[in-house]
């Protein structure tokens, strides 16, 4: 081998000793990036913030209310001027919307009666009119009750319509006559009444209000606010207004 062969040999030897590090450290490169990309998606798995939880809403008012959801469910029912039987401090309002050609009403109407008389110093009854369309003589009625309402016998006529639909006697202006006589109303008073639909605005903002809260069938009942619909057995409103009173 000649000279310059041999000194080419050495420098190519110490060139790639001399490399050797960087080559060796570049090559060490990747596994090291994905080792790190890998602990960092770890860490951001551990330290992502947990999915937030609604809170709940404040307590509503005891008579304002929707099904047995929680207290936060709970729409609020205004009272307002709205027809009241019962104790003026009762723990428990129920609130009936109602149509009084609706025998499922009536049948409801038996139910408020008998937890009236089972819980006397615990329980009060709102009346909210919603006369369905398609009952040809409930609006008629409705206001028959009002008129009555009036003149201080609302529930005097509220207990009559029901008892002619439980009979099967239509609520015509000539029944509803018959019945504003039999309560002993002032009958030009009575008959200007539902002559000048007196109170129409009254039966339009109970029937937004049923709307507003989803209520588009009678009978529906709000407990304390705790939805029922349809007419229930006495022993369903019963747990409801048992557990009310166990929180006061």
């Amino acid at each position: 081998m000649n000279l310059a062969r041999k000194i080419a040999l050495s420098m190519n030897a110490a060139l790639i000793f001399a490399l050797a590090p960087a080559l060796a450290l570049a090559s060490d490169r990747p596994a090291d990036a994905a080792k790190t990309a890998e602990k960092t998606a770890a860490n951001a798995v551990v330290q992502a913030p947990a999915k937030p939880v609604a809170q709940p809403a404040a307590k509503t008012v005891a008579t304002q209310g929707a099904g047995s959801q929680g207290d936060a469910a709970r729409p609020q029912l205004p009272i307002g001027d709205s027809p009241v039987i019962g104790a003026a401090k009762a723990k428990v309002t129920i609130v009936e919307i109602s149509d009084y050609e609706c025998p499922y009403c009536v049948r409801g109407n038996d139910v408020m009666k008998q937890l009236l008389a089972q819980y006397p110093n615990d329980v009060r009854v709102v009346m909210k009119q919603l006369p369905l369309s398609f009952h040809r003589h409930a609006r008629q009625a409705a206001m028959a009750a009002l008129a009555a309402g009036e003149q201080g016998k609302y529930w005097q006529m509220h207990d009559r319509l029901f008892e002619s639909t439980r009979s099967r006697i239509k609520l015509t202006r000539e029944r509803l006559e018959a019945l504003a006589q039999e309560i002993g109303l002032d009958m030009a008073r009575f008959r200007a009444a539902l002559d000048s639909e007196k109170f129409a605005a009254v039966i339009a903002s109970d029937a937004r209000l049923a709307k507003a809260i989803g209520v588009r069938g009678t009978p529906a009942f709000f407990v304390n606010g705790i939805r029922v619909n349809g007419a229930q057995p006495v022993e369903k409103f019963k747990a409801i207004i048992d557990a009310e009173l166990a929180k006061k």
